[in-house]
């Protein structure tokens, strides 16, 4: 029996728990397994910052699927899914996307570092990464002479002074 391989990247609630994952994770194997298809793999990615709002979340989790379909079955296989996380998991389910991949297509892939991965130290994170703290502002408008300074909460009060003194000479 021929198989066409699919994944299906699901972007969930950042609120959702192990108990209802291993739901989603069961459902969508029962699902393959009626057709006799099979879930190859199955892999939680973690928690992301979303580039902008999804269902007013700013963080999402990241769920990768894998899975092999009988030729005959995958138009129902592939409607039902659709089906599965747009109406049952409604209130889990943000996005999904599905595509066709090779059979024989690793299942390793690279995948970004996600939130619960991360340094948890601020200063090593902007330090590795080159980028400047939060507590530093741009000497120069122009791009190509970024030079900063450390901000003083002095600085800030005086600048903050500075700015209703001249808001009441007017």
């Amino acid at each position: 029996m021929q198989t066409q391989r699919y994944e299906s990247l699901i972007l969930t609630v950042p609120e959702i728990t192990n108990d209802e994952a291993t739901d989603l994770e069961r459902t969508i194997e029962k699902k393959l397994q009626s057709v006799k298809g099979s879930l190859v793999a199955y892999d939680r990615w973690g928690k992301f910052l979303l580039a902008y709002q999804v269902k007013k979340n700013e963080y999402g989790i990241y769920f990768l699927a894998r899975f092999d379909v009988p030729f005959e079955h995958k138009a129902d296989v592939i409607k039902e899914l659709k089906q599965l996380f747009d109406l049952k998991y409604n209130a889990l389910v943000m996005r999904h996307v599905m595509c066709n991949i090779p059979s024989d297509a690793p299942l390793s892939y690279k995948r970004p570092q996600s939130l619960d991965e991360m340094p948890k130290d601020v200063d090593q994170f902007l330090k590795e990464n080159k980028m400047g703290g939060f507590n530093q502002r741009r000497r120069s408008d122009r791009p190509e002479e970024v030079v900063t300074e450390k901000i003083d909460e002095q600085d800030v009060v005086g600048d903050a002074e500075k700015e209703e003194s001249s808001e009441e000479g007017q």
